[in-house]
């Protein structure tokens, strides 16, 4: 027989992740929750147990005041518990949640397969934002500090304008048009091929453009040091990229180089041989 005040003394992870799962294993009859709902008073007893990872079959979450990062990859959830802490949250496959809670300093939030979510909600801190497949949120909220924006096979079609974003990634998504962000460093679309003519980003360091049939460089990038070209029928000519470091370009068809070729330290591409040509060429010119 397990002693309740024992088990208060001993770490509630090692409680959980070793001596529970060890006598479920030797007690045929144990069930592991039934231990777990024992811990009526877990908010009092580990107020200092800050970071949550869950991704057994557990139905109910319990309220932990000091909470600061949760993460769940469990089907079985139905309802998130408040956290006034909380900065980080990661729900994986939680298909039965339907709604987020109001958490006043979340800062990083990721969202991968939760069918049932259907709306953001306001987090005046947010400064990490992530949408993975299926997952059927149609609107972005205004989130005045985001600074990195992950939208990966969502319903989302159209973005908002965030101040201070710095990059931006978006794959087989049906947003149209992207926004003028001053401070974007990397921007990496694939699979948008509602997506036109970009807009101009002062500060961009890192593009990476992948099958996207009408997507469009028309802009000026000089601080563009990283640039990736996959499949982007309307792209034919190159500006003029002075820091350019680093050129893969995977393409069916020959493209016209048009810039320093002094600082380019790496070529990856089918035509690489005819590249290199160009560039001795342009060089002695």
């Amino acid at each position: 027989m397990i002693k309740k005040d024992l088990l208060c003394k001993i770490p509630p992870d090692v409680v959980i992740y070793k001596i529970l799962s060890f006598i479920e294993y030797e007690l045929e009859t144990f069930n592991v929750k039934d231990l777990y709902g024992y811990f009526k008073g877990d908010c009092v007893k580990y107020p200092v147990w800050s970071n949550i990872r869950i991704n057994y079959n557990f139905e109910k979450l319990k309220s932990y005041p000091c909470t600061t990062s949760l993460k769940i990859g469990c089907s079985k959830i139905c309802e998130l518990k408040e956290y006034p802490l909380l900065t980080s949250l990661t729900l994986k496959y939680c298909k039965n949640i339907s709604e987020l809670k109001e958490y006043p300093l979340l800062t990083s939030l990721t969202l991968c397969n939760c069918n049932k979510l259907s709306e953001l909600k306001e987090y005046p801190l947010l400064t990490s934002l992530t949408l993975y497949l299926y997952t059927v949120i149609s609107e972005l909220k205004e989130y005045p500090l985001l600074t990195s924006l992950n939208i990966f096979g969502s319903k989302i079609s159209k973005l908002k304008e965030y101040p201070f974003l710095t990059s931006l990634n978006i794959s087989n998504s049906e947003i149209s048009e992207l926004k003028e962000y001053p401070f974007l460093t990397s921007l990496t679309i694939r699979n948008c091929n509602k997506i036109g003519e970009l807009k101009e980003y002062p500060l961009l360091t890192y593009l990476t453009l992948k099958y996207c049939i009408n997507c469009e460089i028309r802009k000026e990038y000089p601080l563009l040091t990283s640039l990736k070209l996959y499949d982007c029928d309307k792209i034919s000519e190159l500006k003029e990229y002075p820091l350019l470091t680093s050129l893969v370009i995977n393409y069916s068809i020959y493209y016209i180089l048009n810039f320093e070729p002094q600082l380019l330290k790496e070529i990856n591409t089918r035509h690489k041989d005819e590249i290199k040509e160009y560039i001795k060429k342009y060089i002695k010119n």
